[in-house]
């Protein structure tokens, strides 16, 4: 059975609490079953009701290997093709929480700027002209002090849903997510993972229309304790 928790369950949809750490989709990279959710659930689609050859084992929407959170999968074909409908038109919400270097000395704000694959480094993506629109609103939550660096939580509602959005904007911004081997200073990097040995990005709520009959509904997943910086 998958090791970690499952938020809800009926027979449309399963909510899952994605631990930091597992890969979301199989690759020809990432082949071993049980380091992956789509292939952790190809083992135990019988005891969750997964419907026997649907794409992707019902995943709609994918998290980083390292951001923990709110994951949404789909048990049939009728779900599957509602949820994807339902995020193809931006009708999802998705509100994340981002550990960040620095202080962010703004309440609210937010970036718009296109992203697309860095033409410099083909695993990375950037801010660029010809890459895709791209919309994310921030709100500071807190910030603290530690050993003389300054850290901000905040609250993230990225309106697209592009590759690396959240990281690349808060790059962009100067405030690069803490632990981020991708877009975060060498320098920076190396000094986060000292105290935060993961990426700190967590999907802690998403709201949408059940599949089923359209009801408003909204998940929550707790915040990890290493976020907790003010306490």
């Amino acid at each position: 059975m998958i090791k970690f928790p499952v938020l809800y369950e009926d027979n449309d949809i399963l909510v899952f609490d994605k631990p930091s750490g597992l890969v979301v989709d199989r690759s020809e990279t990432q082949k071993d079953k049980n380091n992956t959710l789509e292939g952790l659930l190809e083992e135990n689609r019988g005891i969750f009701g997964i419907e026997e050859g649907l794409e992707r084992m019902g995943i709609v929407h994918r998290l980083d290997k390292e951001t923990s959170g709110v994951l949404i999968i789909a048990k049939n074909e009728r779900s599957l093709k509602s949820l994807r409908n339902q995020f193809k038109k931006r009708k999802v919400k998705k509100f994340y929480f981002a550990l960040v270097n620095g202080r962010v000395g703004e309440d609210k704000f937010n970036v718009d700027a296109p992203i697309g694959r860095n033409p410099r480094n083909r695993m990375r993506f950037s801010v660029h002209k010809e890459g895709k629109e791209a919309y994310t609103e921030f709100e500071k939550v807190k910030e603290k002090s530690l050993d003389d660096h300054i850290y901000t939580l905040l609250k993230v509602n990225p309106h697209t849903g592009r590759t690396h959005q959240i990281r690349v904007h808060l790059a962009a911004a100067g405030f690069p997510v803490v632990s981020d081997p991708l877009y975060a200073p060498a320098r920076i990097y190396n000094e986060n993972i000292k105290r935060f040995k993961r990426l700190m990005l967590h999907a802690g709520r998403i709201e949408f229309k059940h599949p089923n009959g359209g009801a408003p509904v909204s998940f929550e997943s707790k915040l990890p304790k290493q976020f907790e910086i003010g306490r």
